[in-house]
């Protein structure tokens, strides 16, 4: 039996289960008195990723009172730590995993797991010879030894299975999938198609809070190979994917993460700015991929003079908000379709919108004016000194929508 199987056998318990429980205090209120329940309630809480990170490794320290159980909670626990890109933590996991499979006489199992830790040191050779190569602005093709690395990482994916560890599977994909970006042939295009498929199958294969790490490191893979390939759209599209991965913090409770508008990145920033050149809106291919759009807090940017040109910027990045606005209103049968609607906005010295006018003056007090006012609230400027400024804003409202 495998160490994977053996895990969910051990963690199916019919008895009592922490449920949504989200806090090791909680769980420690609620388990019985019977150790072998207790473990497998400690152990499923562990393995479940909606916890914070350190009542699960708090929870695996108490399951190993119950000696049958300690094998599997460092399991649990080399998993967790390479989820958080502890290396070295996992590594002593792994060791003391296999130590007490041996000393339980569960020799399969114990060799599982040394599998497992082969695998991991294969793929650590392999971050260290794509990090070398994309230091080149032309990396030179594969030399025999790292053609033979690129062989034993895709050998090792399936060590990963055994410990059904998807999120260190997903890793070494995607750095696979980094190799495989550099590696050209002289004067040949680079494996686009390959490199993109490899980091789809790394995203997708790396599910829960645990990956959320993996998927933004993939999907910052994707945009650059889309970006180096011209595709704007593409690249921002990834980029924006990224940023939602990246607001994903698993040292806290699931429950407990709240949802920003304001996850945009620099480097999404940029790619939107540049797309934008081409006539690409980034805001509706990522209201049409993702139903929603991210936004830039640019009231985190240094304190300078009131520019017209990042005026601008904030205007494009935050359209998307007035367009909505629009588009409920005419469903709403607000009466503003052949209409010139004139906006006028006050800019606070820290960024943040100090009140707005709304003409003509029959689209006050309609649901149009409420939907302005709270797209208005999310509005962020850098921050500036001297007079407040006011922005103006004059457009026609067609027919059609």
């Amino acid at each position: 039996m495998g160490v994977a199987l053996a895990l969910v056998l051990s963690l199916a318990a019919p008895s009592a289960s922490p449920g949504d429980v989200e806090t090791f205090g909680e769980l420690k209120a609620a388990l019985p008195a019977d150790k072998a329940r207790r473990a497998a309630m400690l152990l499923r809480f562990a393995d479940s990723d909606r916890p914070a990170r350190a009542d699960r490794l708090r929870a695996l320290r108490a399951a190993r009172d119950h000696k049958p159980k300690r094998a599997l909670s460092f399991v649990i626990e080399a998993r967790l730590q390479g989820a958080a890109g502890a290396n070295g933590a996992r590594a002593r996991a792994l060791a003391a995993a296999a130590a007490a499979f041996a000393k339980d006489g569960q020799v399969a199992r114990k060799e599982h797991v040394l599998r497992v830790k082969k695998a991991d040191d294969v793929l650590a050779r392999l971050v260290k010879v794509v990090l070398a190569r994309e230091k080149h602005a032309a990396p030179p093709a594969l030399s025999q030894s790292e053609q033979a690395l690129s062989a034993e990482a895709t050998e090792a994916l399936t060590a990963w299975d055994a410990l059904d560890d998807r999120t260190q599977r997903a890793r070494a994909q995607l750095w696979l999938a980094r190799l495989r970006a550099t590696a050209a042939p002289p004067g040949g295009p680079v494996d686009v198609a390959g490199g993109l498929a490899d980091l789809a199958s790394a995203v997708a294969s790396c599910k829960g809070r645990d990956g959320a790490a993996v998927r933004l490191e993939a999907l910052r893979a994707r945009s650059r190979l889309l970006e180096g390939q011209g595709d704007l759209e593409g690249a921002a599209l990834a980029s924006l994917a990224a940023d939602r991965e990246a607001a994903v913090d698993p040292r806290q409770p699931a429950s407990r993460q709240t949802a920003s508008r304001y996850l945009k990145s620099t480097a999404s920033l940029e790619l939107c700015r540049r797309a934008r050149a081409q006539g690409i809106v980034c805001g509706k291919a990522e209201q049409r991929t993702f139903g929603d759009t991210l936004h830039y807090d640019f009231s985190r940017e240094p304190r300078g003079t009131f520019d017209p040109e990042v005026n601008a910027e904030v205007l494009a990045d935050y359209d998307t908000l007035l367009q909505q606005c629009i588009r409920d209103a005419v469903r709403a049968k607000v009466p503003i379709t052949q209409t010139v609607v004139e906006l006028e906005w006050a800019v606070g010295n820290d960024g943040r919108l100090s009140g707005y006018d709304l003409r003509p003056l029959r689209l006050r007090n309609t649901s149009y004016d409420a939907c302005l006012r709270e797209a208005f609230a999310v509005f962020r400027y850098p921050p500036y000194g001297g007079e407040m400024q006011h922005v103006r804003l004059s457009f026609e409202v067609g027919g059609e929508l």
